[in-house]
């Protein structure tokens, strides 16, 4: 810097340096960084963020399946007694329904209209199998529309669909499974030992109950089952979110989903 100033001497403008000053050069702007402790912070950070939120997730999965599958067997159970109610869609009941709701003839919606050929009971039913858990299915069975006497009490009553036997093709018709997500498994039925069948019966789609011995169809008593309650996990995990109970009334012919 001295020889600088040399050799600019005399020219305007310039000025000697100050005694006892330090010249700094000037140098390009340093980079800085992250320390490697502050890195592996960082790290450590994200990746718990990362755990608490596919935690959460994967426990909002399981409930949200386990749920679609308890509204699918409460759905199936409506349509199934709907139905018994109107016929499938091969038949002329609902369309006899419809026109007599439509002429105001809703009083004329009688009996008669239950024993066309195509009447059938339709239920769904749940077999204990092997590995413990439970297993729906849905079925029709031919309906005899044919009145019986069965006695001073209950006076003449519709043969209807006779026993069930789920090995039997004669007995269970259209037998079709209900499908649930892979995970969810039905653990238990409050009623029955190893099965239980509900089944709606034409022309109002009654239901009538069996666990596995006589149909029971009068639920006024108090003796009789008013309800059943139909429990579903999701997987072997025994945590209580990943339960529901399927409570279904009998008198009121409707069910709920309760935690």
């Amino acid at each position: 810097m001295g020889r600088d100033f040399l050799k600019n001497k005399g020219r305007k403008g310039v000025r000697p340096p100050v005694a006892g000053s330090r010249l700094k050069a000037s140098t390009p702007s340093a980079c800085l960084g992250f320390t490697l402790i502050e890195l592996l912070v960082v790290i450590a950070i994200i990746a718990i963020l990362s755990t608490l939120s596919l935690g959460g997730y994967t426990s909002y999965r399981r409930s949200t399946l386990l749920k679609f599958s308890a509204e699918n067997i409460l759905s199936q159970i409506s349509q199934i007694r709907s139905k018994a109610f109107y016929g499938d869609i091969k038949s002329g009941k609902k369309e006899d329904i419809k026109k007599a709701l439509e002429s105001g003839e809703s009083g004329n919606i009688k009996d008669p209209l239950a024993v066309l050929s195509d009447a059938k009971c339709y239920g769904i039913y749940f077999e204990k199998g092997a590995d413990g858990n439970f297993y729906a299915y849905s079925f029709s069975q031919k309906f005899e529309g044919r009145k019986a006497w069965k006695g001073d009490l209950k006076g003449w009553e519709y043969e209807g669909c006779g026993s069930f036997d789920s090995n039997s093709q004669d007995s269970v018709q259209d037998k079709l499974p209900i499908e649930l997500d892979a995970m969810a498994k039905i653990q238990n039925i409050s009623e029955g030992n190893g099965l239980f069948v509900m089944r709606f019966v034409p022309p109002y789609g009654n239901v009538e109950v069996s666990t596995g011995g006589d149909f029971t169809g009068d639920f006024s008593s108090s003796s009789a089952a008013k309800d059943v309650r139909i429990q579903i996990k999701y997987g072997d995990d025994e945590n209580p979110d990943y339960k529901k109970n399927i409570d279904f009334d009998f008198v009121q012919t409707n069910g709920i989903i309760a935690d």
